[in-house]
């Protein structure tokens, strides 16, 4: 997921609030045309492919904007000399993304853009010759933010005076709105896998667990783990999964965060290169971190305005509104059967595999948040000196606690990464699991309604009777409303009344109206 802070220009003075901007989902396939190097044997039968984005980054052009960046594969085939290679590529990829228009009274917040490979694949041309295909899947999702502040004038559109504007009386309601930001880091982390006689690495690949996820003011902190899979070849001919997990700490520049923000990461590994040395493999791993936070924002909108000396005209305006419901990073083992395509045979073993999961769909409800999804898997079964590929699907749930609020038209966005995987052959099936982290993000969104321009008409002048009236009001009528009705100042009306400045409704006694 890339993500581009758009610098917030908005004082603190003015009162705004986060609405939707877009979400565009748009899809686009790359495919070419490779030739194995010579070192590498003919192909004799290809048993997995796996494909992962790279972003490289996003660049806007008016309302166009371009993700950038490779697939990188790795295709793992049987040669004709009977021996297992893995050879990577990469393909290079650019999916242009029309934008709208952002309103004249708006200012853009955030704009996020998640690319994922929802298929690929890999067929030999020629003995060595392969044609790589991967399908996209790209997201673009933003917000903006716009002022709620009521705009007022006379009948003439000019600015009203201070007599005018100590007329004014407003009722206003509360609502919480999102404040959003976000940042991204990358760097490298390194180690050593000790291994127990000599050993030829065949390919590479790494994930980026992401443990835990905080605020602190102007920075997210991330606790992670760089989990790194190398197939190697031992002196026996056997192949072997090799598995090492480094943690490593991160901290991500945000200056708009405070400590208490809730807050969510996700990582990729960008490369992974592993040396043979005495005793082992050395590795390191080049990563990229996005993280982002949320906070509650509470605002106030205007929904009904009079003035004590003058007729108004109002204008409403009705748009919809972000409000938070989670931010947070969730963990949990997922497992599943695949039923196989191969037969079994007497000593067969796994000697690599690979997996990617997606969550397709998000319920919210009795205060849980419940993902649901599935994990992608592909195996290599070796036995009776074949390869055999596997693949399949299963799904995984998971659930969260989420605050206990009416939720009426949710938005989300979960990235989730297969942080380790595990595969045992049964005579039917294969018992696969899947290590998963899933960075979800997720919000509400509420219409509302609230007064933008306010015309104070001086060619209407109200009347006002200087004798005190008695008015009896039906039972829990709204101060506002008595108020209102004979053009009288609220404060002066909870005067004369008794009663304080909070009261918002009266009972069936009398009511002085001054």
């Amino acid at each position: 997921m890339d993500k581009q802070n758009i610098p917030q220009l908005m004082t603190p003075e003015e009162s705004a609030v986060t609405v939707p901007y877009c979400d565009i989902t748009v899809s686009d396939e790359v495919s070419e045309e490779i030739s194995l190097a010579d070192y590498y044997p003919e192909v004799r039968r290809i048993v997995s492919v796996s494909a992962r984005v790279i972003p490289e980054g996003k660049f806007m052009s008016g309302n166009t904007v371009e993700c950038d960046g490779a697939v990188s594969f790795i295709v793992t085939y049987l040669g004709e000399d009977r021996t297992l290679a893995a050879v990577p590529f990469t393909v290079a990829y650019s999916v242009p993304v029309e934008l709208p228009e952002c309103p004249e009274n708006a200012l853009p917040g955030e704009i996020y853009t998640d690319c994922t490979v929802d298929s690929s694949g890999a067929r030999a041309t020629d003995a060595r010759k392969l044609s790589l295909k991967a399908h996209l899947k790209v997201r673009v999702f933003g917000d903006m933010r716009i002022k709620t502040d009521e705009k007022y004038s006379d009948e003439n559109g000019q600015k009203p005076g201070a007599e005018d504007t100590l007329s004014l009386e407003k009722l206003s309601e509360k609502h919480t709105t999102v404040r959003r930001f976000s940042g991204a880091v990358n760097g490298e982390v390194g180690g050593m896998l000790r291994t127990n006689g000599s050993v030829k690495p065949l390919s590479a690949d790494a994930a980026i667990n992401i443990i835990d996820a905080h605020t602190a003011d102007g920075k997210i902190k991330v606790r992670a783990e760089a989990v790194v899979f190398v197939q190697c070849v031992g002196e026996d001919g056997l192949y072997v999964m090799l598995r090492a997990k480094e943690p490593f700490e991160e901290e991500i520049d945000v200056p708009s965060a405070q400590s208490g923000d809730a807050a969510c990461a996700c990582g990729r590994a960008v490369s992974v290169s592993v040396t043979q040395e005495d005793g082992g493999l050395s590795y390191t791993v080049e990563y990229d971190i996005e993280g982002e936070c949320m906070r509650p924002e509470e605002v106030s909108l205007c929904t009904d305005v009079y003035s004590t000396s003058y007729d108004t005209q109002e204008t409403f305006g009705e748009f919809e509104m972000y409000a938070p419901i989670k931010c947070s990073v969730l963990h949990l083992t997922a497992s599943g059967g695949v039923k196989r395509r191969s037969a079994s045979s007497a000593g067969e073993y796994v000697t690599g595999m690979s997996a990617d999961a997606v969550c397709e769909k998000i319920d919210f409800s009795d205060g849980r948040m419940t993902l649901t999804g599935s994990v992608g898997m592909q195996a290599a079964i070796a036995g009776d000196g074949e390869v055999y590929p596997e693949e399949g699907k299963f799904p995984f749930t998971v659930s969260a606690d989420i605050p206990d609020t009416d939720i009426s038209d949710p938005v989300w966005h979960a990235n989730v990464s297969v942080v380790d995987v595990g595969a045992r052959p049964g005579d039917k099936e294969i018992e696969a699991s899947a290590e998963l982290s899933i960075s979800v993000f997720a919000l509400d969104r509420r219409k509302v309604k609230c007064i933008g321009n306010v015309v104070i008409d001086h060619s209407k002048p109200k009347k006002h009777d200087s004798a005190l009236k008695i008015y009896f009001p039906e039972t829990g009528e709204r101060v506002w409303d008595i108020a209102k009705k004979y053009s009288s100042c609220r404060q002066m009306l909870c005067s004369l009344n008794g009663w304080s400045e909070e009261t918002a409704a009266v009972g069936d006694g009398p009511v002085v109206i001054g």
